[in-house]
């Protein structure tokens, strides 16, 4: 494999989750360790004792999507497109690049999952005439791309890499392919999952996969050794990146730099992670960054707080960083964020660039006893470091993995 160092510059950011409607105020709920596990206002997962989730509420389209767009798109499109403007405005690169330059991928995890629920009950309660003319362009998964390309009048290379849980980290993959081969000078790259609806909690929770807690703000706890199940969020996160010397040409604000990246795959259970396939990721990611597992700072966890899943990935993270694992400070966000399937990678990014640029790691809520089989170092409280690189993690179902290394520019 070849070993040449990426040098993608991130210019933009743009995210909305359960505990905030921007990347700042995502960032600053993150750092005060405010939750965004709540009771949902209308699902429930009837017979599963499961009514909660990270649900987005309130979020006001105007500022991002034209209202005559609103009915004809999944809410999941409509959130794509707001979070690439947040990003696209945040790069301010409108001026410096030809519109046919300029590149969006963006996935999903699990798809327009309102579409097809509205859909389907419309056709059954109603019949064939009772379904929407927008259906059809509101069920097709690539327009999470295809929408923000719309609004924001882009006419280069548009499309989405599903990757399950780990799909963000393949967009930003796929987006850094464009740009290295000169097929765009400028993307638009993440994911969008937004499935609190009763299809999709009934999905998870029939798996029995979803935690269960009495308070809902406790019932993520990643690493902990009561943990019992993910919690199912909503999001979506979309960074903008050119190459650095472009970047750093035109004076943009840089976030941060993706230096390295590298995938597997498990070919095993559809659910399980893997030790071994979530390592060879990592080493992947580390060999192409041309940094050694020594000069990793800080990790960033997919650490979904499954059983199994937060083990597997503790297991890999000491496979590759020998007895460096125990001493180097991790973060496990979905304690705050609940598990934003497609998106989660893309969130999280988007947090670990706020580390390298502020030094600051978020806490990891709810971990009153860390799983002694564990041996990670995360901390309750926000923590001050100097971070020059560091590693996200991301695993998704069907035994895919995905690992990012991104430094803080010099």
């Amino acid at each position: 494999m070849t070993t040449q160092a990426l040098q993608i510059a991130v210019t933009g950011i743009g995210a909305l989750a359960a505990n905030g409607h921007s990347p700042r105020e995502i960032w600053d709920n993150c750092l005060a360790g405010v939750s965004g596990i709540t009771r949902f206002r209308d699902v429930r997962c009837a017979g599963r004792e499961v009514d909660f989730g990270g649900e987005i509420t309130d979020f006001d389209l105007e500022p991002y999507v034209a209202q005559r767009y609103w009915r004809m798109f999944d809410l999941s499109q409509l959130y794509a497109a707001a979070a690439a403007k947040m990003a696209y405005d945040d790069a301010a690169a409108a001026d410096d690049y030809d519109p046919a330059r300029i590149g969006v991928v963006i996935g999903t995890g699990v798809g327009p999952l309102r579409t097809h629920d509205t859909s389907s009950r419309a056709l059954d309660r109603g019949g064939p005439e009772s379904v929407s003319s927008h259906c059809a362009p509101a069920s097709t998964v690539s327009l999470a791309a295809s929408l923000p390309a719309m609004v924001l009048g882009i006419r280069g290379p548009t499309f989405g890499v599903s990757g399950a849980c780990a799909t963000a980290a393949y967009n930003l993959i796929s987006a850094a392919h464009l740009l290295t081969a000169g097929d765009a000078d400028f993307v638009l790259a993440g994911s969008v999952d937004a499935m609190a609806i009763r299809l999709g909690m009934m999905a998870f929770a029939n798996m029995r996969g979803l935690a269960q807690h009495s308070d809902p703000s406790r019932a993520s706890r990643p690493l902990d050794r009561d943990r019992n199940g993910l919690v199912l969020a909503e999001g979506a996160a979309v960074l903008a990146l050119e190459r650095f010397e472009s970047a750093a040409g035109r004076n943009a604000r840089i976030y941060g730099v993706l230096c390295g990246y590298g995938m597997s795959g498990d070919a095993g259970n559809v659910v399980a992670a893997s030790a071994d396939g979530i390592a060879r990721a990592c080493r992947a990611a580390l060999a192409r960054s041309s940094l050694t597992a020594e000069e990793i700072d800080h990790v960033n966890l997919h650490a979904a707080g499954t059983k199994q899943g937060d083990l597997a990935e503790a297991k890999a993270l000491h496979s590759v960083f020998g007895k460096r694992a125990s001493e180097i400070p991790v973060t496990a966000p979905k304690s705050m964020l609940g598990h934003a399937m497609g998106a989660a990678a893309g969130l999280e990014t988007i947090l670990l660039l706020n580390t390298l640029e502020t030094g600051t790691i978020p806490p990891t809520i709810n971990l009153e006893n860390q799983d002694s089989a564990i041996d990670l170092n995360a901390s309750t409280q926000s923590v001050q470091r100097s971070i020059r690189t560091g590693l996200k993690t991301s695993l998704g179902l069907g035994g895919l993995n995905a690992a990012l290394v991104f430094q803080r520019p010099s």
